[in-house]
């Protein structure tokens, strides 16, 4: 299983969803692609993406599940 972990900062200024949900004890299959949606609340928008993402508009990301990778 592969890691995937969102950070957010300011941690309460965005909801995310991740599709598809983790497996299990939070992993994903090795090479799986995970696609990231970030509602930033009230008064937050969104100033970049950070790590390996592509396909990053807006809201929106996408990243491919080769090694545990962080999301800011």
């Amino acid at each position: 299983m592969v890691q995937l972990d969102v950070v957010i900062k300011p941690r309460l200024a965005a909801e995310v969803v991740l599709s598809p949900v983790p497996l299990g004890s939070g992993g994903y299959i090795q090479g799986q692609t995970v696609t990231i949606f970030v509602s930033p609340k009230p008064g937050w928008e969104i100033q970049e993406w950070v790590g390996p993402v592509y396909r990053a508009l807006g809201e929106i990301a996408t990243v491919d599940m080769d090694t545990s990778a962080i999301r800011r």
